[in-house]
């Protein structure tokens, strides 16, 4: 799961990363005729969040074709679409904040270092690694994070509390039995 949840917030930030700062010269003579900046920025969300969430499906399908699962999940009757969802949500706004980055930055060279950035903020603040619950500061900060969200949806549809032995390094961000957060 932690695997799936950091390629596609990988594959959701490189989808975006370049976008804006290499189209705004082509953006700046467009907005002299009258093109919105709603309709340019809903176009690249459309297109690109529509790209990431296929991916991030397909990406699903592979990394868990064969293996078993629960007979229904936490919210869904099925599990594997349940798990799909919360992999592409969180490819889709990791491409959200690639698009938010790249309108931050004057060059496409540097928008790419900042993507390895992103991400490995990502896997600190997924709570798959190491525990983050009752570390100050960490823990909300991965209030914020896709990646928090989208392995704890994930954990939540197979109940990875309850498969994790005890004394693991599994947080456990999902309590099953109360289905809170």
């Amino acid at each position: 799961l932690l695997i799936l949840v950091l390629c596609a917030c990988f594959s959701g930030a490189l989808n975006a990363i370049r976008e804006i700062v290499k189209e705004r010269p082509i953006y700046a003579r467009e907005r002299g005729t009258g093109l919105s900046a709603g309709a340019y920025l809903a176009s690249k969300v459309i297109v690109l969040g529509v790209i990431s969430a296929v991916q991030a499906i397909l990406l699903v399908a592979i990394g868990l074709a064969g293996k078993k699962f629960p007979s229904h999940g936490a919210a869904l009757p099925i599990p594997l679409l349940e798990i799909a969802i919360a992999i592409a949500l969180v490819a889709i706004v990791s491409m959200v904040i690639g698009l938010f980055t790249s309108s931050m930055v004057s060059t496409a060279e540097r928008a790419m270092p900042l993507v390895f950035l992103l991400v490995m903020i990502q896997v600190v603040t997924t709570g798959g690694i190491f525990a983050i619950n009752g570390t100050a500061g960490l823990e909300q900060i991965a209030w914020f994070t896709p990646s928090r969200w989208g392995f704890a949806a994930s954990a939540s549809t197979i109940d990875l509390n309850h498969i994790a032995p005890r004394g693991s390094t599994i947080d456990p961000i999902w309590n099953h039995t109360a289905k809170t957060w």
